[in-house]
């Protein structure tokens, strides 16, 4: 199960901007490359999951930011 679309079921989300394509993540044209996948049990443990855009926001930053999942265990 895809931990993300459990929380997340919209559009939207992704993780990849190319710096080739002006303004990509302020225009909202990626791609999601990551994706973090459990088992139905683990995934219910999945409290939350976010893409971390402060870090493709910071000066000198990667076409590509985190994935980040929290389980309860």
């Amino acid at each position: 199960m895809d931990v993300l679309r459990k929380h997340r079921p919209e559009a939207g989300l992704y993780t990849f901007w190319d710096y080739r394509i002006p303004n990509a993540l302020k225009r909202k044209m990626g791609w999601r490359i990551d994706y973090i996948f459990a088992t139905p049990p683990l995934a219910q443990k999945c409290k939350s999951v976010w893409i971390d855009l402060d870090a493709r926001t910071a000066e000198k930053p990667s076409d590509h930011t985190f994935l980040v999942a929290e389980f309860e265990m």
